[in-house]
């Protein structure tokens, strides 16, 4: 039952998305389903990355002097690999909401929804804005982050 919950709702993602591809000129929709798919790829290299990080963690644990140093200098490598595969991963978001806003605007037949194209410019300068400040932030919040897991 549990998994059937949880299918469903992807499910109903994927839907929505195939049929808003759909509507989209063929050039269009190649350029958003490859901002989806990198948007995937760094989602699984950052899985990737926090595994390698909590393994990392537990080695520092356990070492101790020049070693600890090491494992906190690879520690904070990793971070930075992390923080990194999220700006990207949010940038191809934005590049979705470009295209999708896009082709919204393009369509005469969404002209009259003049709502969606406002919620969509307002969601893009949200996650421009985002990206904006976590670039600007970057060392801070990586030195953040590092405190945080020793």
């Amino acid at each position: 039952m549990k998994r059937i919950l949880f299918t469903f709702p992807f499910l109903l993602l994927v839907f929505v998305s195939v049929s808003t591809l759909q509507a989209q000129a063929p050039h269009q929709r190649s350029r958003a389903v490859n901002a989806a798919a990198h948007a995937a790829t760094y989602q699984q290299k950052a899985t990737y990355k926090e595994a390698e990080l909590n393994r990392l963690k537990l080695a520092y644990d356990g070492k101790v002097g020049a070693e600890k140093d090491a494992a906190k200098a690879q520690m904070l490598a990793t971070l930075y690999e992390l923080f990194d595969l999220a700006i990207l991963k949010r940038e191809a978001q934005a590049d979705v909401l470009r295209e999708q806003l896009r082709s919204i605007s393009s369509n005469t037949a969404y002209q009259a929804q003049a709502n969606e194209i406002t919620q969509l410019k307002l969601k893009l300068a949200e996650v421009e804005a985002q990206i904006k400040q976590r670039k600007a932030y970057r060392d801070e919040i990586v030195a953040r982050r590092l405190t945080e897991l020793l």
